[in-house]
């Protein structure tokens, strides 16, 4: 497995947005933002061998802010992904994640490990 990080661009707040390119060995992709885990494309082969993206993500980082069902991805204001990595054979995902209860913010990290 193999992940490579883009610059994707920038929030309103000036933070920057990144895209995560994580492929397997046989080519199959999936590619992640750093605005909540959000999808914007899932590429895989078909009948024919040809990788084909069958995932409903959005071509900017804005169509993610503006996507009031959060198609494809988490409620891009629940956190963002700080790091992605590989490890033994899992991919992780570090994520800062934010909640609010009773008008109090609550801030954490949300570990994710994807066989």
């Amino acid at each position: 497995m193999e992940i490579k990080t883009e610059f994707w661009g920038t929030a309103k707040d000036g933070k920057k947005i990144y895209k995560y390119y994580v492929t397997n060995g046989s080519g199959a992709q999936v590619v992640l933002t750093s605005l909540g885990a959000s999808i914007v494309s899932v590429l895989v082969p078909d009948k024919d061998g040809k990788l084909r993206d069958v995932s409903l993500g959005f071509d900017t980082p804005e169509d993610y802010y503006n996507d009031g069902a959060y198609l494809g991805s988490y409620d891009v204001s629940l956190g963002e992904i700080e790091s992605c990595a590989v490890d033994d054979g899992y991919l992780v995902i570090l994520m800062n994640v934010q909640g609010s209860m009773e008008d109090k913010i609550y801030k954490t990290k949300k570990r994710i490990a994807i066989p």
